[in-house]
């Protein structure tokens, strides 16, 4: 009996329950402790323990009277308690930490669940899957909640096997019938993309939640069977905001803008949700890639009915719009009315009248932008390039180097694409030491360049001296230096003579030359295919993608 004779223990127990505020709960702890109940009744006291615990602001509350209470004392429910404590509040490690301590008779499946699901949710899919493992080392049957937090994390690892190794010890133990299980295996399948797996796990099932029916509508769009997605949907009994907005996603990211429109029209209309500003964000982005004014300037009206234009992600969207639609005279009233603060909006308008050509009035924003980051100067930098003004890219290029904004891929292939079109061996020479060997860090950079060397020369010096390593096949022992010059376009250039082979290994190539030094070349080809033993280099268009370490 709770109250151990003591009519006020039951009394307690049921106020904690019900307690949902600090205060009440302390004068509740002040009550126990001054009865004497706290000390010799465990029931008091673990429910002084659970109401702390379930309050994120009364971590220090719970980890103190656990800390106060002698060890002989600490049973199963108080341990939990506090691990469940720690879960709750992020704490992880000090979680594992906890239940790593514990002694074994006081580890249970409530133990399990509760770190197995919490890691599972942080993304800690590997520790999960070790927490999990350890469990049945241990010979602790798990519940169906303990296998669904177990099935995230297996789905997590994105291997197709681990999701069929758990779905087999669902059927195993007889739990693949509770819908939180049979849910989540359904989830963890459209996650790998084993799709047909996950649509016989959905049929299988004799009752679908939301989630189940949002789960399998997931795993369409996200292998883009956009008309199976809108087959499950269309069956969903009672559609819910989640499933509206996984539709209308499938759609944008399918590119059928009119049919994300016409979908938002009705999720509107049937579960009445205005306040989803990402989501004419996104619908508006859509609108501007097909130039699809009239469906943009409708969502515009709704934007400003619901005064989401107050918001700046949304004011530089709005000119990014009317940008790509080229309606330059609306890019700069919406512009005007935006947050000059915010940076987005000035490159969204930067990149409008790049778009237009009008090469003197983007500089003349540029110049006159608060503040730059590393999208306005690559775009400006591209703007130049594309304009053919490549002196002009270069010193901008190198302007940027002087200030404390450092430059990205799309930055360093304007660069390369205007160093290739000048021509210049002593900017290339510059180029190299001051980027390709300085930048550090895991940057992938994809350059496209045309064969307008007219140098041999000049495409040695375009060897970068910095670590590589092939970043899609990271078995390949790095090499001493990274080709970055040999783009061809219309003529075979042979690029040093001696070179005595090419062979392709793992899609790789491997150029060996007389000073026995290896270059790690990854070709994206097009048009003519590269030639095994030879020296030259053919075809119409290469791609390098290099990993500076």
């Amino acid at each position: 009996m709770p109250g151990g004779g003591n009519p006020l223990a039951p009394f307690l127990v049921a106020s904690l329950k019900r307690a949902a505020r600090l205060r009440c709960g302390e004068q509740l702890h002040a009550l126990a402790a001054k009865s004497g109940l706290l000390a010799c009744n465990a029931f008091v006291r673990n429910s002084v323990l659970s109401f702390y615990s379930r309050l994120p602001s009364s971590l220090a509350s719970a980890l103190q009277l656990f800390d106060e209470t002698p060890a002989p004392l600490r049973d199963t429910a108080a341990r939990n308690s506090v691990l469940a404590a720690l879960t709750r509040a992020g704490h992880l490690d000090r979680a594992q930490r906890l239940l790593d301590e514990m002694p074994r008779v006081h580890r249970d499946a409530v133990s399990y669940t509760t770190l197995v699901t919490a890691l599972a949710r942080a993304g800690h899919a590997g520790r999960a899957v070790a927490v999990f493992r350890g469990m049945l080392s241990e010979n602790v049957v798990p519940n169906e909640v303990t296998l669904a937090g177990a099935i995230m994390a297996f789905a997590r690892c994105g291997a197709p096997a681990t999701v069929g190794m758990i779905h087999g010890f669902a059927l195993k133990r007889a739990l693949d019938g509770f819908v939180i299980v049979a849910t989540n295996l359904v989830h963890a399948y459209a996650g790998v993309l084993e799709l047909y797996s996950a649509r016989a796990m959905f049929d299988g099932m004799t009752h679908r939640n939301a989630v189940t029916w949002n789960a399998m509508l997931n795993g369409y769009v996200k292998a883009e069977m956009i008309d199976m997605a809108a087959e499950v949907f269309w069956r969903i009994p009672e559609r819910d905001e989640v499933s509206w907005l996984t539709l209308i996603d499938g759609y944008i990211c399918a590119d059928l803008i009119s049919d994300a429109m016409k979908a938002y029209v009705q999720m509107v209309g049937e579960v009445g949700a205005n306040d989803h500003e990402v989501l004419l964000v996104d619908l508006m982005k859509a609108c501007a890639r097909y130039s699809a004014i009239t469906e943009g300037q409708q969502l515009h009206t709704v934007i400003l009915k619901n005064g989401f234009d107050a918001h700046a992600f949304v004011q530089a969207t709005l000119v990014h719009f009317y940008g790509c639609c080229g309606l330059i005279g609306l890019a700069q009233m919406a512009f005007k009315l935006s947050d000059k603060s915010h940076t987005a909006s000035w490159n969204a308008l930067l990149a409008a009248l790049l778009r237009k050509g009008l090469i003197h009035e983007a500089r003349e924003l540029f110049d006159d932008m608060p503040e730059r980051d590393t999208v306005s100067w690559s775009t400006m930098i591209s703007g130049y390039v594309q304009t053919g003004r490549s002196d002009m890219a270069l010193e901008l290029f190198y302007s940027m180097l002087n200030t404390s904004v450092e430059p990205n891929e799309v930055t360093l292939a304007s660069a390369l694409s205007a160093i290739a079109d000048s021509g210049t061996l002593d900017q290339e020479v510059l180029y190299c030491r001051t980027e390709l060997c300085c930048f550090g860090g895991a940057k992938i950079y994809p350059c496209q360049m045309g064969a307008r060397f007219t140098r041999a020369d000049s495409q040695v010096f375009l060897v970068s001296k910095s670590k590589c390593k092939c970043y899609l096949h990271n078995c390949l022992k790095p090499a001493k230096l990274s080709w970055t010059a040999m783009y061809m376009k219309q003529h075979k250039i042979p690029y040093m003579d001696g070179a005595v082979e090419a062979p392709w290994f793992d899609g790789c190539s491997f150029i060996f030359f007389p000073m026995r030094q290896c270059l790690s070349l990854h070709l994206a080809r097009r048009g003519t295919p590269f030639e095994c033993g030879s020296s030259v280099l053919g075809g119409s268009s290469f791609c390098a993608i290099i990993l500076l370490l």
